[in-house]
C-alpha cells in the first residue's frame, strides 16, 4: 500500500506513444489516456514512464521490509542498519514514510 496513489488504476500501457489504462481497448485509448508522449524519443519516453509507475507499490513494499528489517534486533547489524536508514530516507523522499511502520 502506498500514499501516493494515481487517479486512474494501475496497471498502465503505451500505446502509439500514449499512456493509457491497461483495461482501455483500442477504441478507449484514445478518451482514456493519462499521458500523449507523441514526441521525438515519446515512445521510449512513454515507456520509461510506465514502467517506472507500474512498478512504484512494488518499490515502495520492498523499501518498506528494507526499513523494518533493518530495525529487527537479530539482522540489526551494521550492513542491515545502513540499508534500513537508505530506504527510510527514500521513503520519506518518495512522501511514503507516514506509513513505513504500517505494514509490520
Amino acid at each position: 500500500m502506498t500514499t501516493t496513489k494515481p487517479a486512474t488504476p494501475l496497471p498502465w500501457v503505451v500505446s502509439d506513444a500514449i499512456i493509457c489504462p491497461d483495461e482501455a481497448d483500442e477504441d478507449q485509448a484514445a478518451q482514456a489516456w493519462i499521458a500523449d508522449c507523441r514526441t521525438p524519443k515519446g515512445d521510449q519516453n512513454a515507456a520509461y514512464i510506465v514502467h517506472a509507475c507500474n512498478a512504484y507499490p512494488e518499490l515502495v513494499a520492498a523499501l518498506r521490509l528494507v526499513a523494518l528489517n533493518g530495525m529487527d534486533s537479530a539482522i540489526n547489524h551494521w550492513p542491515g542498519r545502513v540499508c534500513a536508514e537508505a530506504a527510510r530516507a527514500l521513503l520519506a523522499k518518495l512522501g511514503e514514510s507516514e506509513t513505513t511502520k504500517e505494514t509490520a
